[in-house]
């Protein structure tokens, strides 16, 4: 998920290259900016872009995903769809958050919006790979029978250039998948699950070309990516119902360090 003007995940050393290149046994060296001549990062962002723990912990929540909600969604009888978020989901932006920390770096809707139409977010390890197979399995007798879906809160402006980096990044097939992207403030993300399990029988013209579809899965890295709730009910009632979400199999948490509505945010305190 993402707050205003907020994403995270290539970098100097992008993570998901520089995780591969260590795994694979490929020696490389750190840039000069990275190894201390540039002012020091953030440790979150030191963590997000040079360890290997890092894009390892992500894609094992895609290896998981394979191993546990493949077999399921072999076995479902209804129309179904996987939902996922975009930012620091299945799109990395540690470039973008490792920009704004510079000093004298703007971070703001205006910069998040440049980041954004550069369409250069790489793919979140082991994403593109778990997809791919989910959609094998979605055609049953040469019609979709499941669909992957993505529910962002990148606005409406930003609709076009999201599917373009999606796509080019091998997470995004036009006319099979769908994304929903937020209208206004009173869009949440409910409202937007919502509409795609009310498909054509519902009253938002966004999912009005769908089957009513039942969500098998979520997945993010926010918990209102899973649940909507907010303030201090997310740490009362909140923090079971994703335990038991997540012990289902129904809910997939990417871990991401670099943000997050766990942060208090000017007068606002975390998850409100």
């Amino acid at each position: 998920m993402m707050a205003i003007g907020r994403k995270g995940m290539t970098g100097a050393v992008p993570a998901k290259l520089a995780g591969a290149a260590i795994l694979a046994g490929i020696a490389f060296s750190i840039p000069a900016a990275a190894a201390g001549s540039a002012p020091p990062l953030p440790t979150q962002l030191l963590y997000a872009g040079r360890s290997v723990e890092f894009p390892a912990a992500q894609e094992q929540v895609f290896r998981l995903a394979e191993l546990e909600l493949l077999p399921a969604l072999k076995r479902q009888k209804k129309d179904w769809a996987i939902v996922l978020d975009v930012d620091d989901t299945v799109l990395g932006n540690y470039e973008y958050e490792r920009r704004v920390s510079l000093p004298g770096a703007d971070q703001s809707d205006a910069s998040w919006d440049e980041w954004i139409k550069e369409k250069a977010a790489p793919a979140i390890p082991g994403a593109r790979e778990f997809l791919d197979k989910a959609r094998r399995i979605a055609v049953r007798r040469g019609r979709p029978h499941g669909r992957i879906v993505y529910i962002t809160d990148r606005t409406e402006s930003q609709e076009e250039d999201t599917i373009k980096n999606l796509t080019a990044a091998g997470l995004f097939v036009p006319g099979r998948d769908v994304i929903l992207t937020k209208r206004n403030a009173g869009d949440k993300k409910d409202v937007r699950r919502r509409c795609v399990e009310m498909g054509r029988t519902g009253n938002d013209p966004r999912c009005a070309a769908l089957a009513p579809m039942h969500i098998v899965a979520t997945f993010g890295d926010s918990f209102r990516d899973h649940i909507e709730m907010y303030g201090a009910q997310v740490y009362e009632s909140g923090r079971r119902q994703l335990r038991d979400c997540m012990s289902a199999g129904r809910c997939f948490i990417v871990p991401n360090p670099m943000y997050g509505q766990w942060e208090p945010e000017g007068a606002k305190a975390p998850y409100e």
